[in-house]
């Protein structure tokens, strides 16, 4: 190991730089070409040294450059400025500063993510360590808690004129390369919630650099079961012995709500109205918002299939889907499981049985169904106000929604719109000769 050089007073670290009261570290050309990054010079809080403390801290990365040139490991601290693949000390389980991306996700994961509902948060998580893994070139636990150890300004754009990557848009572009738009979107949306929570609560950065990343909205994805085959998909579900699937799909198609609000219904949620109508009250577990719709002809004819199933029962359920299997409310993994196995058997057919193939049905999700509701909905003339209170969207939210969904679908909408509006003019005694009577000619001289 060199031995340490003794900096006399007034001599300034390498590296270090002083502009307009603000100091970074910046490496020299040469050590740039090694893969060493400039950095501001900023307190475990995101706020700048004064002048003696930077000093230091300048002086502490000198030295820690001076011993990675002489073959050793550099400390963890400074895995953000240090080039991609140098050996770390202590990178693994040391104590994270508070500004590492590990710190801050887990912050968010124990403070602005429990707001969400449980299968959400599943979803942000998985969608964060997918961006992770991304960022690490590999799922490899130890490369990606070497990032987790990084401090949070690594993500953030190179500034002017300066080397390096924006690690945002790198992982996006990786992402959208490997596993399409629609991940890319995904992925990005959640860090971007992650950082924006970051930049509200911890006050880490002035604004969120992930909307700094050019992406493009991927369309919205929508699927419509056709009607024999949630036909098929029902009677499949009756014969293999799981009728609660069958139950959940035909009230998916009634209430036009997500899977886990149709698997979490319990039997106190239906109600008479002083009308006579059967209701079902709920609010919905991702936004909270409540509503008391009526069931359907479809519905309430189900709902009493549920009933006569269970009426020989002495202990009666407090799920209104119940899984056959263990006698519990389904888990999601296992009905998703489930499901899929009664797709694909309805896909493939059972020709020996008189059930031809159904291959359109292959790649149907239980979430599409919803679509379907939908776009019933629609194509029944509901208006939006009246599709709101079936799906539980929040007012602001569901023409947004609607709009990106449902604002394009089927021919059968823009007919039926035709047709409404050549009643109207009719109706209004419109009279449109004078608009298809074309003038005659003039006539020009000498004719």
């Amino acid at each position: 190991m060199p031995k340490r050089r003794q900096r006399r007073h007034g001599d300034l670290p390498a590296g270090f730089v002083w502009r307009e009261g603000r100091p970074r570290w910046v490496p020299s050309p040469a050590r740039r070409k090694q893969g060493w990054r400039a950095t501001d010079l900023k307190d475990a809080w995101g706020k700048w040294l004064p002048r003696g403390a930077a000093i230091e801290k300048a002086q502490a990365i000198a030295d820690a450059v001076d011993r990675w040139v002489a073959g050793h490991a550099v400390p963890s601290a400074m895995v953000a400025i240090a080039p991609k693949g140098a050996d770390l000390a202590g990178a693994l389980g040391a104590a994270l500063n508070p500004r590492s991306i590990g710190v801050l996700l887990d912050a968010y994961y124990n403070g602005g993510l429990l707001r969400l509902a449980d299968k959400t948060q599943a979803d942000y998580k998985s969608k964060l360590k997918r961006f992770l893994e991304t960022v690490a070139g590999s799922a490899d636990e130890d490369k990606v808690e070497r990032v987790k150890a990084m401090d949070i300004d690594i993500l953030l754009p190179p500034g002017f004129n300066e080397p390096g990557d924006f690690e945002l848009e790198r992982a996006y572009e990786t992402l959208r390369d490997s596993a399409g738009e629609s991940m890319a979107f995904g992925v990005l949306a959640c860090v971007s919630a992650w950082l924006g929570w970051c930049v509200k609560k911890k006050r880490i950065w002035p604004t969120n650099p992930a909307k700094l990343v050019e992406r493009s909205v991927p369309d919205g994805r929508l699927v419509v079961f056709e009607w024999p085959e949630l036909v098929a998909l029902v009677r499949q579900a009756e014969a293999v012995g799981l009728p609660s699937i069958a139950d959940a799909i035909i009230l998916a198609v009634d209430l036009s709500w997500s899977e886990q609000d149709i698997l979490a219904l319990t039997r106190g949620q239906e109600n008479l109205g002083p009308d006579g109508k059967v209701r079902m009250k709920h609010r919905r577990i991702k936004t909270g918002v409540a509503g008391n719709p009526p069931l359907l002809k479809i519905g309430r004819d189900r709902l009493n299939v549920i009933k006569a199933r269970w009426a020989h029962e002495t202990v009666q359920p407090t799920s209104l889907i119940v899984c056959e299997l263990t006698g519990n409310p389904w888990s999601d993994d296992t009905f998703r499981h489930k499901f899929a196995e009664i797709r694909a058997a309805v896909a493939a057919g059972d020709p020996a049985n008189g059930r031809a193939p159904m291959p359109s049905i292959a790649s149907r999700q239980f979430r599409d169904l919803r679509d379907t509701a939908v776009t019933y909905a629609y194509e029944a003339g509901l208006n939006l106000q009246e599709i709101c209170s079936r799906t539980l969207h929040a007012p602001d939210r569901a023409q947004q929604v609607i709009t990106k969904h449902y604002g394009s679908i089927r021919q059968s909408i823009a007919d039926e719109a035709g047709a409404k509006l050549d009643a109207h003019f009719e109706r209004m005694g419109y009279d449109f000769e004078p608009l298809l009577a074309l003038p005659a000619p003039a006539q020009t001289e000498g004719q």
